[in-house]
């Protein structure tokens, strides 16, 4: 076979084998996703969070469009809340070690150790070592008090003033990370 005869595209042409893309719209930082045969596969919205750019993807393009604004108006008012891979169980044990406490007094050391004593004799013991802080809810926190007032799972019954002492350090800690305290 000579040469001229050769039917293979060269190297240089075949790139990668991802021929998925995103193509420009009307409006600025929404793309279409299209895939190797052209076809939509949705939509994408892309925006910058301090110094990083990020993306999010939707199935319409008016949803992407809604992300985007979704997306900025959050940054702009300091909302945004990225992902982030600490898990709530390390979250708390780090945040007892630097939390400095409210009020004029700060944070005394007895209170250090109990709040310490606290999430770990319940807080460590419902909440999986694998959940991550952003996922922590409103529902996740009551299941949590349900699993407290519990006499089954607790194997005795705890007073109502126990259940608000165990609660305590948890409020402090997320109230700190929401950017509450």
């Amino acid at each position: 076979m000579s040469i001229s005869q050769d039917t293979t595209a060269p190297a240089a042409e075949q790139g990668c084998g991802d021929k998925r893309r995103l193509v420009k719209t009307k409006t600025p930082g929404v793309f279409k996703r299209v895939d190797g045969k052209g076809r939509t596969i949705g939509y994408a919205c892309v925006y910058r969070s301090g110094t990083r750019q990020r993306k999010r993807h939707a199935r319409t393009y008016e949803e992407a469009k809604r992300l985007k604004r979704e997306s900025e108006t959050d940054r702009d008012r300091g909302e945004l809340q990225e992902r982030s891979a600490i898990t709530f169980r390390r979250y708390l044990d780090e945040w007892v070690d630097r939390y400095r406490g409210q009020g004029r007094r700060g944070f005394r050391e007895t209170t250090r150790e109990e709040y310490r004593r606290l999430i770990g004799a319940y807080a460590h013991r419902y909440f999986p070592a694998r959940l991550k802080l952003v996922d922590v809810s409103t529902y996740t926190l009551a299941r949590f008090v349900d699993w407290l007032a519990d006499e089954e799972a607790q194997g005795k019954s705890l007073g109502d003033r126990t259940i608000a002492n165990a609660t305590i350090p948890l409020r402090a800690a997320l109230a700190t990370a929401s950017g509450r305290a």
